[in-house]
């Protein structure tokens, strides 16, 4: 009886190192994959966008579609004024503001980083709160700032 108990303790013991160890390389490949969606940074807005929409159920031709409605202007243009947008907000990144474009996008509405509105309504959504003076006053500086890029 000994025997039957110990053969049965360590085959379950082993199993269970097994389905950890499995469980472990799995979530860390997931973890990469994350990870990676966003290792270049910017360097690619629009492609980040439809692979997001892609990753969510959109057909890659819609997801396309949808990005070069939103954006008019070229890649580096967009870019740069999501940086400026991003360099006077405090807290919020790139994978937030991504997100929070791709429901916009969603919703059908075009994003542009030249519009006071624009700028407003996606603060306010992402800090989920009323702004105060001094953050709307830099909102406006970054608008008027974005304007002065040629869109190309």
């Amino acid at each position: 009886m000994r025997v039957k108990v110990f053969i049965f303790g360590t085959l379950f013991f082993i199993g269970n190192i097994t389905l950890n160890a499995q469980l472990l390389v799995r979530e860390g490949g997931i973890a990469t994959e994350e990870s990676g969606t966003f290792s270049q940074v910017g360097h690619n807005v629009r492609g980040d966008l439809k692979t997001l929409l892609v990753q969510r159920g959109i057909d890659h031709d819609v997801a396309h579609e949808m990005v070069e409605c939103s954006f008019k202007e070229s890649n580096l243009v967009t870019m740069l004024k999501m940086q400026n947008y991003l360099n006077v907000i405090e807290g919020i990144d790139y994978e937030m503001l991504i997100n929070e474009i791709i429901i916009e996008l969603l919703f059908g509405n075009s994003i542009d980083f030249s519009s006071y509105d624009t700028l407003v309504s996606l603060t306010q959504r992402l800090y989920g709160m009323h702004l105060n003076t001094a953050l709307l006053e830099r909102l406006v500086q970054t608008a008027s700032a974005n304007q002065a890029f040629k869109t190309t």
